[in-house]
């Protein structure tokens, strides 16, 4: 197959680094057109005649990239090289690097429904989750806390710690709500439309949320 790779290259280890990957790719018997999302034209990159697409990276990279092939008509895989991965944790890739690489020629597609959310006469789209409180002003303390140089797994630790700590003192705020009808409203400390199963870091609070049922798991805390 013709694939385009669209790589963090900051992501992950020195296994899956941009020449690991696209050997990688070779071996598996691929023809391999590689992109850094950090480049300033990656967009560009989308004009070249492939059969597929391979984010490489965390759920900001797939979410990047996903935003580029929605109505292209061409699939997109994941390689999960991030912290949380929650996207793919959702859609069961947990191997490795090499068996999802392995796998590519096997691999069935299947449909990944897209969450729209309104606020007067302004909209948009999401792919993960909508929502507010804790994870909400989680999110951007994350995003400042974020360190070069450690692993996914010491990423992933520090991320929990700064949740908990988050958590400890956070007050309850009052929400207006209504869900298919029904007013919910009152004090939460979060609250989500979950479009998957997992958020933040890690932390699976819509276990049961299918990807492409068309409908959204709401969780409140």
């Amino acid at each position: 197959m013709r694939i385009l790779l669209i790589h963090n290259p900051k992501a992950g280890d020195r296994k899956h680094s941009k020449k690991q990957l696209l050997a990688s790719l070779t071996r598996c018997g691929h023809q391999a057109f590689y992109e850094s999302i950090r480049s300033r034209d990656w967009k560009k990159a989308f004009k070249k005649p492939v059969d597929l697409v391979i984010a490489a990276g965390g759920d900001g990279t797939v979410h990047k990239t996903a935003w580029q092939t929605i109505d292209s008509g061409l699939p997109l895989a994941i390689l999960p090289l991030g912290t949380a991965n929650n996207l793919a944790r959702s859609l069961g890739l947990t191997g490795s690097v090499d068996e999802i690489l392995q796998s590519l020629h096997s691999g069935k597609s299947q449909p990944f429904d897209i969450g729209g959310v309104r606020s007067g006469s302004q909209s948009d789209s999401f792919l993960e989750a909508v929502g507010g409180g804790l994870f909400a002003d989680y999110f951007p303390a994350a995003k400042a806390n974020e360190k070069e140089g450690t692993s996914p797994e010491e990423e992933l630790k520090a991320q929990l710690s700064l949740l908990r700590e988050l958590a400890l003192d956070y007050r309850a705020r009052p929400w207006k709500m209504r869900i298919d009808g029904k007013d919910i409203s009152g004090r939460y400390i979060l609250w989500g439309a979950m479009n998957i199963r997992s958020a933040g870091p890690a932390l699976h609070v819509a276990p049961r949320a299918k990807t492409d049922d068309g409908r959204l798991d709401f969780v409140a805390v």
